[in-house]
C-alpha cells in the first residue's frame, strides 16, 4: 500500500526513529548495477539521505524500521513547485540500491529504489518516483496483468513470482523463473525469462512499460 502525507508527518516520523540504534551493520553488493548514479546503500541506516539530480531538484529518502526484514520508505522532492508531497512505500524489503536514471531519455531523471527479500516468501521489487518536467514528482506503477498475459504464449505464462530487477542498459531489468504445472518450487523447467522496462506517461500517471 502507497499512501501520500504531508511533509510535517515526516519529520515527526524521523525524529522518533533518531533514537533507535542497531548493532548490526549490513551492507549489500550492488556488482549486478550499472552506471556511475548507483549508490550503495545500507538498510539499518535511518539517516536522511538525499539523491540530487542534474537539474538541481532532488529526493530526500527517509527510511523507519519495521522489523527484520522490512523498513517503511518516505520519499520527498525538493525544489518542485507544483509538489510538496511524501510519497510512502510501507513494509518493503530491505533497500539494495538506490538509482537516478533517465530510463525514457527525457531529459527528466527518475530515482529508483531496488529492495532484496531475506526471508521465505519475500522477493525482490523495484520501486520508482518520477520528475514530471520538474514541476512535480509522481510514483511509478507496474501495469495490472491482462488475463492473456498469464495465458500460453503471454509474457508471464508460468511466473510464480522470485523476480530479480537490475538497471541495464538503461532499462529496468526483470528476470524470473518460468514453470511448467507440476514443477516443484526452486526448479523452473521452462528456466529463465527477461524483460527489459522503459517509462510511460499516461494521463493516469506514470508505468514501467514493457519493451519487448
Amino acid at each position: 500500500m502507497k499512501m501520500h502525507f504531508p511533509i510535517l508527518a515526516v519529520i515527526f516520523s524521523c525524529a522518533i526513529y533518531c533514537f533507535v540504534t542497531f548493532n548490526t551493520a549490513v551492507s549489500y553488493s550492488v556488482s549486478a548495477f550499472d552506471g556511475k548514479d548507483t549508490i550503495k546503500n545500507n538498510s539499518y541506516d535511518l539517516s536522511p539521505k538525499e539523491y540530487k539530480l542534474k537539474s538541481g531538484k532532488s529526493f530526500t529518502l527517509i527510511q523507519t524500521y519495521e522489523s527484520d526484514y522490512l523498513v517503511n520508505l518516505f520519499i520527498t522532492g525538493n525544489g518542485f513547485p507544483d509538489s510538496k508531497d511524501t510519497i510512502l512505500f510501507d513494509e518493503i524489503e530491505l533497500i539494495e540500491a538506490v538509482v537516478i536514471a533517465d530510463i525514457d531519455n527525457d531529459g527528466y531523471e527518475e530515482i529508483y529504489v531496488f529492495t532484496k527479500g531475506f526471508y521465505p516468501g519475500a522477493y525482490d521489487h523495484v520501486f520508482g518516483v518520477a520528475s514530471d518536467e520538474d514541476k512535480s514528482y509522481k510514483e511509478i506503477n507496474f501495469k495490472d496483468l491482462k488475463p492473456s498475459d498469464a495465458a500460453e504464449g503471454g509474457v508471464f505464462n508460468g511466473y510464480q513470482g522470485q523476480d530479480v530487477y537490475t538497471l541495464e542498459d538503461n532499462s529496468i531489468k526483470r528476470v524470473f523463473p518460468v514453470y511448467k504445472p507440476g514443477d516443484f518450487y526452486g526448479n523452473p523447467s521452462e528456466g529463465y525469462r527477461t524483460l527489459f522496462y522503459t517509462l510511460e506517461k499516461t494521463s493516469g500517471g506514470f508505468f514501467f512499460k514493457l519493451k519487448n
